[in-house]
């Protein structure tokens, strides 16, 4: 399974192939990253949060898996916030191409 961060634009893959995204996060903090928008090309099937490092407060790596659906182009977008607050957080824009 491929494996894409935080500067990644563009993620290209062919129908079944996974993939996964994996952002920084401050969790312990209640900083995640929300999907604002789901790609209609690829299915969430699993999402976690791992500890980045040892010791209280630590940050941590929010990791996303995708499966390509179907042949197509479409954007994920994902938000960095705190849930229950309803301010602006920081935005990731990223092109998803499945291909047959």
């Amino acid at each position: 399974m491929r494996k894409y961060g935080k500067n990644t634009t563009c993620i290209q893959v062919r129908i079944g192939e996974r993939f996964m995204l994996a952002l920084p996060a401050l969790a312990t903090g209640g900083f995640t990253w929300l999907m604002d928008r789901e790609p209609e090309v690829a299915v969430l099937t699993q999402e976690r949060i791992r500890a980045g490092g040892p010791g209280i407060g630590a940050s941590s790596v929010q990791e996303f898996e995708f499966a390509g659906m179907h042949a197509g182009v479409s954007t994920l977008v994902l938000e960095y916030k705190r849930p229950w607050e309803n301010v602006k957080g920081e935005r990731l824009e990223i092109k998803i191409v499945v291909e047959p």
